[in-house]
């Protein structure tokens, strides 16, 4: 798989035929994959671990835009965005055929299990193995990996939200191997109808950011994120235009 490197992560080449066909490749191997967007690649600049959870991930999708144009400015290429619902929803859609089964964590309690109902509604067949709120305390996390193991998932969706979900798939995925952990962020709620994405073409046009401030305002400071990121990329290309050793 090609991958670039944006601020020393690497961000795996991919449409979304072949991210699915990546995880694919995963399942029966075991490992995790992120699917960071511009607020996580900044965020990995101050966090040492949420930096080598990315580090050390099977592969990273782009998640958002801001991912894709961080790769422009500085002259690489990806293919486009690979937002993580799109992703484990695609895949969903595989394991529903071969009966694979697949465990849901995170979300608020009872979101999970709303959301379990809906999938299996729109892919009949899916074997849902299991399913955990991501309200638990620190000393359960353990228990929650043994029940998560217990059930013997092929797919694991980790949706505690950065960087909790990356820390707790890079601590615990040798664990739960075979399975494939894949984070997830947010989907949960969307996939339990509990929140709505951004109209088509807003996320065509890289706005999904503004429609998710517009949904929920007290996002705003996560917001300042994207120009910081930005900002960082700007830097780096005009320090390796004028100082070639950098």
């Amino acid at each position: 798989m090609d991958r670039i490197d944006l601020l020393g992560i690497p961000v795996g080449v991919l449409d979304l035929d072949q991210a699915v066909a990546a995880v694919q490749g995963l399942l029966g191997v075991g490992g995790y994959v992120c699917t960071p967007n511009a607020e996580m690649l900044e965020a990995a600049q101050r966090h040492p671990g949420l930096r080598a959870a990315l580090r050390g991930s099977a592969f990273n999708v782009a998640d958002g835009f801001g991912v894709v144009l961080a790769a422009r400015l500085l002259g690489q290429t990806l293919p486009g965005r690979v937002p993580g619902i799109d992703l484990f929803t695609a895949v969903l859609a595989r394991l529903a055929q071969s009966g694979q089964p697949v465990y849901l964590l995170g979300a608020r309690p009872g979101i999970a299990s709303r959301a379990a109902d809906r999938i299996t509604d729109e892919h009949p067949g899916l074997n849902i193995a299991g399913h955990h709120h991501g309200y638990f305390p620190a000393w359960a996390e353990a228990e929650v990996v043994q029940a998560i193991g217990h059930s013997r998932p092929a797919l694991v969706a980790v949706a505690l939200g950065s960087p909790k979900q990356e820390l707790f798939m890079a601590k615990w995925a040798v664990d739960l191997s075979p399975a494939v952990l894949i984070g997830l962020g947010g989907s949960l709620d969307i996939l339990a109808g509990e929140a709505s994405r951004a109209p088509p073409l807003l996320g065509r046009l890289g706005l999904e950011w503004a429609y998710r401030l517009a949904s929920q305002p007290t996002r705003w400071r996560r917001t300042l994120a994207l120009p910081a990121f930005l900002g960082r990329v700007i830097q780096v290309r005009w320090r390796s235009r004028h100082d070639p050793d950098q």
